[in-house]
C-alpha cells in the first residue's frame, strides 16, 4: 500500500510516472487506455490529492502543496490541456465538497471540449479521436466531483449520447449521478 511518505518522496524527486503507476493500481484510471494519457506532474498531483483524500490525509502538507500546484497549473481557459487531465484535476480540486472559481472554470472548459454528440474529446489528441473510454472517464470524474454544475454537465451529456445507449447501459451511471445529486444537496445545506 502506498504511504503518504512514499507519495511525498516520489513527488520531491519528480518520479511522476512511478507515482502515477502506483496510484493507478486497481483503479478506473488504469483501464481503457486512459493510463497512457496520464503523464507528468499534473496527473501525479491530481491522483495523489484524490488518494490522500481517500486515506483521510487531505490535511497533510503534501496534499496542500499539490493542490496549490494544480491551481497554479490551470490554464486561463479553465482546463489543464485535454479533457482527461481537466476532468482528473477537477475531481482532485473538488475533494471535500470543494467549490470555487477554479472548479467552475474547469467544468466550463470540459463543456467546451465536448463534441456535439456528447463525446469527448472535441479534437483528437494523442491519436485518440472521440473515444468511449475518454467519455466514460470524464463522466466518472464528473460524477465523483459531486457539484451541481458537474451533475448538470452529466445530464446534458447523457441526453446527447442516450440515443446510442440502452437504458440498461445508462442505469449504473444514472444511479451514480443520483447519488452525486444527493451528496451535492446535503453539502449545500451545510
Amino acid at each position: 500500500m502506498l504511504t503518504v511518505k512514499q507519495i511525498e518522496r516520489w513527488w520531491q524527486v519528480q518520479a511522476f510516472d512511478r507515482l502515477i503507476d502506483e496510484l493507478c493500481i486497481g483503479r478506473a484510471e488504469a483501464v481503457g487506455g486512459i493510463r497512457q494519457l496520464l503523464t507528468g506532474a499534473v496527473a501525479a498531483a491530481a491522483l495523489a490529492v484524490i488518494r490522500l483524500d481517500e486515506l483521510h490525509q487531505s490535511h497533510s502538507q503534501i496534499s496542500s502543496k499539490m493542490i496549490r500546484y494544480l491551481l497554479a497549473s490551470q490554464a486561463p481557459d479553465g482546463g489543464w490541456g485535454d479533457p482527461v487531465m481537466t476532468a482528473l484535476s477537477l475531481r482532485a480540486l473538488s475533494r471535500g465538497a470543494g467549490a470555487g472559481l477554479s472548479v467552475e472554470r474547469a467544468i466550463g472548459r470540459l463543456g467546451d471540449l465536448q463534441r456535439d454528440d456528447g463525446q469527448w474529446p472535441r479534437e483528437p489528441f494523442k491519436r485518440f479521436p472521440s473515444d468511449p473510454a475518454v467519455t466514460a472517464f470524464v463522466l466518472f470524474q464528473l460524477a465523483e466531483t459531486r457539484t451541481a454544475a458537474a451533475t448538470n454537465l452529466i445530464d446534458v451529456t447523457l441526453d446527447r449520447v442516450a440515443f446510442d445507449l440502452s437504458d440498461k447501459q445508462l442505469a449504473p451511471l444514472r444511479r451514480r449521478v443520483a447519488m452525486s445529486r444527493q451528496f451535492a444537496n446535503v453539502a449545500s445545506w451545510s
